[in-house]
């Protein structure tokens, strides 16, 4: 059992982000590195435990033992057991719509099973293709707003951004990237995910690891016992990191487990 010196615990649990983290944008595979170091885990029986932005249902399946989608607004069990949810309020939901709408703004619905676009916004399919999906239009769209939404994806410009947090400010607005934004009730984050999934196990955080690359990730690795930014994070994310590892291209989380004794 290795024990950590930034907690003086043992790792039980380690939580990773996908796309820039685990992955490079665009890419759907894992290289083997990056696939030996979740295997040497499991194999010490620490849990593993995607966190992403992407809903649970297109996270790639890499063996984990959960998963966090929607940023944080549901976690899922290895069987699909709700361990944690945090939907969109009906009201808001239709507010966020009409404001979308009214600025020509493209969106996708996303529920606990499955998701819709309005129309195929060519802004909204740059964005997505960050993690090689493709927007898909819904006919039945509409009656998406009578389903349960946790997370809405929209094309919203940077300069729109600030008019609709103001128009909604009960509302999360996760905008990391330029191309699009996810949209989540307000009391939703990777951070109280985090913990809902340790409760869940009867681990206590301090016995946790957590890696990501961008602003999203931020209450995820600010949670975490250890926190470790990608090298090619954003610098406000290696800011509040424990230590900063190599870039995804060059396996940086193979690398820091290494480094902690953790694999290889």
């Amino acid at each position: 059992m290795n024990i950590q010196k930034e907690t003086g615990q043992p790792v039980r649990i380690a939580f990773f982000d996908i796309d820039g983290t685990l992955i490079p944008f665009r890419q759907t595979a894992l290289s083997p590195r990056q696939e030996a170091a979740l295997r040497a885990l499991q194999d010490q029986g620490i849990l593993v435990v995607a966190a992403s932005g992407r809903p649970p249902y297109i996270i790639p399946d890499f063996g984990f033992d959960a998963r966090i989608g929607f940023n944080g607004a549901l976690a899922v069990n290895r069987d699909g057991t709700v361990i944690h949810e945090s939907a969109i309020r009906p009201d808001l939901l239709q507010r966020c719509c009409e404001f979308l709408q009214k600025h020509g703004v493209g969106m996708i619905l996303a529920g606990e099973a499955d998701m819709g676009a309005d129309w195929v916004d060519p802004r909204l399919q740059e964005y997505l293709s960050l993690a090689s999906q493709k927007v898909t239009a819904d006919p039945d769209f509409a009656s998406r707003l009578e389903k349960p939404c946790l997370q809405i994806i929209a094309a919203v410009p940077e300069d729109l951004r600030p008019a609709l947090l103001q128009e909604i400010p009960e509302l999360a607005v996760f905008g990391w990237n330029p191309h699009g934004v996810d949209i989540t009730a307000r009391n939703v984050s990777k951070g109280e995910a985090l913990k809902a999934v340790c409760a869940w196990y009867g681990i206590p955080v301090e016995q946790s690891i957590a890696f990501g690359d961008a602003m999203n990730d931020k209450e995820l690795l600010e949670a975490a016992g250890i926190a470790v930014a990608m090298g090619n994070a954003q610098e406000g994310l290696k800011e509040l990191a424990d230590t900063v590892t190599d870039p995804v291209e060059e396996d940086g989380i193979w690398t820091e487990l290494v480094r902690r004794k953790l694999a290889g």
